[in-house]
């Protein structure tokens, strides 16, 4: 496996982190509330989360050394992905198609920042 697949994996371990961790809500909703009832289906396997490894990447990309296009291009593709690209080029200020060329060079950025 390379190094970047290595950093990619990262990433994806990063994106698990952030999402479970973060409150992206203020105030819950009575809807974000509500537990179902106990049911007799096994419960899913809980993910592994390498905690420690996701705070390294996290200070990386919050290092303000760290560009902050590529910092925004990789929270978009790996923590917004579901909002549209054409928004989030616009905000983050590149064009559409040189989205995912500039996405690899700031992974690539990452990558030699991690790897110092």
């Amino acid at each position: 496996m390379s190094d970047i697949e290595t950093t990619r994996e990262r990433l994806e371990n990063w994106k698990k982190w952030a999402r479970t961790s973060r409150h992206y809500r203020i105030t819950p909703s009575l809807e974000g509330k509500y537990r179902p009832p106990p049911s007799w289906h096994p419960p899913e396997p809980k993910v592994f989360i390498d905690t420690l490894d996701a705070v390294v990447i996290e200070k990386a990309l919050v290092n303000p050394s760290f560009p902050r296009k590529s910092r925004e291009l990789i929270k978009y593709a790996y923590i917004e992905s579901g909002k549209p690209i054409d928004v989030a080029c616009r905000k983050i200020g590149i064009n559409k198609r040189n989205f995912d060329e500039d996405l690899e060079t700031a992974i690539r950025m990452l990558h030699n920042r991690l790897n110092k």
